[in-house]
């Protein structure tokens, strides 16, 4: 805004003429100050004018400076949400690198035997050493000439907390065209099992994919095992020693499917420890053995090798079948596997008809005598009782036993092992044998054996030397005995 300043000339001491100056002077002082206030009021007028613009920009610029301030904390905002955005990044990626660190983990791969059974490695060593590669090698190897079993232990891992994705994965060949059966087992208990037939000549990856119920029953990642059990080339089972449909049974106790916890055979025995009230004749003869007493009825157990076994009290423990049909033979074979655990008292593993007290029968013992370290295979027909005893086996013991009778040509011969060990020629007499219950763990009067059981097999005919060597070597793959 402009300044004004009025001036005043300086007053004369005295006389008109100095009144009349001072008066000109004034008028024009007057005069000036009009045209100044003319022009002060223009230049109002323009600064008002000016004002007035300013005043309208100012306010744009207060509306865009609030829409700055807008735009500047919306950018604050997703500033701040980047960010976090960016942290929630670095967690995830910290996260999945753990994840992916913990599956990386979790591979369970064999790190130990629990049986060998007859399979050997490719290479002198463990059997374990040949199948714990991290990539597959088909330069090592395990293998089996025979009908066998072996169990090998994974290593422990975490529980993965998810029921998805488990698979366990093997490489197999056959020259022979066998069959292979895998198991996945947690401890005792069998958490997935699957069969592979006629296997091929050239290495093939099988894959045992695990159901979600089959995933959930593992409770304990760090107690598995995976059992592998191989036929022969000419998948050779104890089924062939009835194949002409002779008279006998076979008793399996590896075999679930072929356990109850009833007589009627409802309700499956499914793990250690159940007490067995039948076990179904593998042979398909039908003679399944049963034990109605609860208090008297053996228990399911396995051994430190991963065997299956009924356990025998040595007090009331025992079973017994329908009566069986042997009077149109007089040769027998019977077929153990056996672990006697006392010998303080007699026991019967087999019993028909009772030799000790009755004519045209059988019968195995472990021990025969009380307080002694026997075992003894018996024969007898019209005539005398002919004992194949063998005196070396003191309890406790393990033993696959073969017993062979023929009444008409006065033959008992007791195996051990895979070797005779004891033979008998008294005359039996003669005669078949009759038709008559059979009873395990025991004789009807008594004498109940202390003892394991893993397998029995009795059949109305002599075997052939094959067909026992066939036998005692499927017997001892139950058993384990040598």
């Amino acid at each position: 805004m402009a300044r004004i300043k009025l001036f005043f000339g300086n007053k004369a001491a005295s006389g008109g003429a100095t009144t009349y100056t001072a008066t000109a002077s004034l008028s024009a002082a007057i005069q000036q100050a009009q045209a100044a206030t003319a022009s002060l009021q223009a230049a109002i007028q323009a600064p008002q004018f000016v004002t007035s613009t300013a005043d309208a920009a100012i306010a744009q610029a207060r509306t865009a400076s609030a829409d700055l301030q807008a735009a500047i904390q919306q950018a604050r905002s997703a500033t701040s949400s980047a960010d976090a955005a960016i942290v929630a990044a670095m967690s995830l990626e910290a996260s999945l690198d753990a994840y992916i660190q913990a599956l990386a983990e979790r591979y369970a791969r064999p790190d130990a035997d629990v049986r060998d059974g007859d399979w050997l490695p490719s290479t002198p060593g463990d059997l374990y050493a040949m199948l714990d590669e991290e990539t597959a090698s088909d330069t090592d190897y395990i293998y089996t000439t025979t009908a066998s079993t072996c169990v090998i232990r994974l290593s422990d891992v975490a529980d993965p907390g998810t029921s998805a994705h488990h698979v366990l994965r093997y490489r197999v060949k056959s020259a022979e065209g066998s069959t292979l059966v895998a198991t996945l087992k947690q401890g005792a208990t069998t958490i997935a099992t699957r069969t592979h037939s006629a296997l091929g000549t050239d290495w093939n990856t099988l894959e045992m994919n695990l159901s979600g119920a089959e995933t959930d029953a593992i409770s304990d990642y760090t107690d598995l095992t995976v059992t592998f059990t191989a036929s022969d080339g000419v998948t050779w089972t104890p089924l062939e020693l009835f194949a002409s449909s002779e008279v006998g049974v076979w008793y399996d106790p590896s075999d679930f499917l072929t356990m109850w916890k009833d007589t009627a055979g409802t309700t499956p025995v499914t793990a250690v420890d159940d007490l067995v009230a039948r076990i179904d004749d593998k042979s398909g003869n039908g003679f399944h053995a049963t034990q109605a007493t609860e208090a008297n009825r053996p228990v399911l157990k396995q051994d430190g090798n991963g065997n299956y076994y009924l356990l025998f009290d040595g007090t009331n423990d025992g079973m017994v079948t329908s009566v069986i049909d042997f009077t149109s033979t007089d040769e027998m074979s019977v077929f153990a596997g056996m672990r006697k655990l006392s010998d303080a008292a007699i026991g019967y593993i087999v019993d028909h008809n009772s030799p000790q007290s009755s004519t045209n029968a059988f019968a195995m013992t472990a021990p025969q005598t009380v307080g002694t370290s026997d075992v003894s295979f018996r024969s007898r027909g019209s005539g005398l009782n002919a004992f194949a005893t063998y005196s070396s086996l003191a309890a406790p013991v393990s033993s696959v036993l073969t017993g062979m009778a023929n009444i008409f040509s006065d033959v008992v011969i007791l195996r051990s092992n895979g070797v005779q060990v004891a033979s008998s020629s008294t005359d039996q007499g003669t005669g078949n044998y009759v038709n008559a219950v059979l009873s395990i763990g025991k004789r009807p009067s008594g004498n109940f054996f202390n003892g394991q059981i893993y397998s029995v097999i009795v059949r109305g005919v002599l075997s052939t030397s094959d067909e026992i060597d066939e036998t005692e070597a499927w017997v001892n793959g139950k058993t384990e005995a040598y």
